[in-house]
C-alpha cells in the first residue's frame, strides 16, 4: 500500500490512513497513537493496547496418545487459552505431565474428554537473553555434573542429575512462546536465538539419556573417556562464550578443541561400557557444531557495526 506524504504547517508531515485500515485496527478520531522508528522503518501502533486472548480448541478424539505434546505445541505459539476434547480418559497423566512444564498454564476445568486449560501468569517479564542464559547454564551444569558423578563413581546420583532437565525444559518452552509472541520486537535474529534454543534443549536430553543409561550402573571411567568428556564440555562452554560475548576468539578454556575424528575413534577403540557414552557424546559435539553455525548470523551486524566505527 502506497500513501502520498503531505507536508502540514513548517515543521509537520501527514500521511492519510484508508478507512478500511481504520477499522480494521480498531482506530478512531482523536484516538493518540505511538509512532517509533525502527530500522530505517516508521512504525505506527495504538496506545494502552489491551492483551488479546488467543483461543484455539482441538479435537483429539482420533488422537491416542502424546495429547501433551499438542499441549506444548499450544502453549510455543502464543495461546492463552487451551479447549481439549478427546475420547481415552487415560491421557489424563500425559497432560498432567506436560502442563508443569508449561510456565503458567493451568488445568482450569474437565470432565469426562473435555480439558479446559488457560495461562494464569502474567506476561513473561524476563528477556530472552535471560532465558537463554539460564537455560545454557542448567545444560552445562548437568554436563559438570555427571563427570562428577562419573569420576566420584558415584552412578546413584544420575537420577539426580537427570531432574535438572526438566527445568530446562520449562524454560526452553517459555524462550519459545516469547520468541514466536514478538518475535524480532523483543528477539533480534529470532530465527537463529529459535533454532539454538531447540538444538539447547536437544543436547539436555542426550545428557538425560546419559542419566537414564548409566544409573545405578557401577562403572569406572577410563582416563581417555574422562578426556574426552572434558573436551565436549569445553566445546559446550565456549560455544555459550562465544553467544554472550559476540566473540568467536576463545581458548577452548585452555583445552584444545576436539574433533569429530578423535570422537569417531574413541567409540571404536573404548570398552563396550564406555561405547554409549561416546555415542552420546559425538551427538552432543554434533549439535553443539550446529549451535555455532547458527551464532555466526547474529554476530554480522556487530562485525558491520564495529567496521563502520573504524572507517
Amino acid at each position: 500500500m502506497k500513501r502520498k506524504i503531505n507536508r502540514i504547517g513548517k515543521n509537520s508531515l501527514s500521511v492519510s490512513l484508508p478507512q478500511e485500515l481504520a477499522e480494521k485496527c480498531e482506530l478512531k478520531v482523536n484516538e493518540e497513537v505511538e509512532i517509533e522508528e525502527k530500522d530505517g522503518n516508521i512504525i505506527i501502533s495504538k496506545t494502552n493496547i489491551e492483551k488479546r486472548i488467543k483461543r484455539i480448541i482441538l479435537d483429539l478424539s482420533n488422537v491416542d496418545r502424546n495429547i501433551g505434546k499438542y499441549l506444548r505445541a499450544c502453549y510455543k505459539c502464543g495461546y492463552d487459552e487451551v479447549e481439549i476434547h478427546f475420547k481415552d480418559s487415560c491421557l489424563f497423566t500425559d497432560v498432567s505431565s506436560m502442563i508443569k512444564e508449561l510456565i503458567g498454564f493451568e488445568i482450569i476445568s474437565q470432565r469426562p474428554g473435555y480439558y479446559l486449560i488457560k495461562n494464569v501468569a502474567s506476561p513473561i517479564k524476563k528477556t530472552f537473553l535471560d532465558l537463554l542464559e539460564k537455560n545454557y547454564q542448567i545444560t552445562i551444569k548437568m554436563a559438570d555434573d555427571i563427570l562428577k558423578s562419573f569420576k566420584d563413581n558415584n552412578s546413584e546420583s544420575l537420577t539426580e542429575i537427570e531432574l535438572q532437565e526438566a527445568i530446562q525444559n520449562k524454560l526452553t518452552s517459555a524462550g519459545f512462546r516469547l520468541i514466536i509472541e514478538d518475535g524480532e520486537n523483543v528477539v533480534k535474529g529470532s530465527y537463529f536465538n529459535y533454532t539454538i534454543l531447540s538444538l539447547l534443549e536437544t543436547i539436555a536430553d542426550n545428557f538425560k539419556y546419559i542419566c537414564q543409561y548409566y544409573s545405578n550402573k557401577k562403572i569406572e571411567l577410563s582416563l581417555e573417556a574422562e578426556n574426552v568428556f572434558k573436551l565436549v564440555i569445553s566445546f559446550l562452554k565456549d560455544t555459550y562464550r562465544m553467544y554472550l560475548d559476540h566473540n568467536v576468539n576463545h581458548s577452548f578454556g585452555g583445552l584444545r578443541k576436539i574433533n569429530h575424528d578423535e570422537l569417531t575413534q574413541f567409540i571404536e577403540t573404548a570398552p563396550n561400557h564406555e561405547k554409549m557414552l561416546g555415542s552420546y557424546l559425538l551427538i552432543i559435539y554434533l549439535i553443539v557444531y550446529d549451535i555455532r553455525r547458527e551464532i555466526y548470523p547474529l554476530l554480522l551486524e556487530e562485525i558491520n557495526i564495529n567496521n563502520q566505527n573504524n572507517r
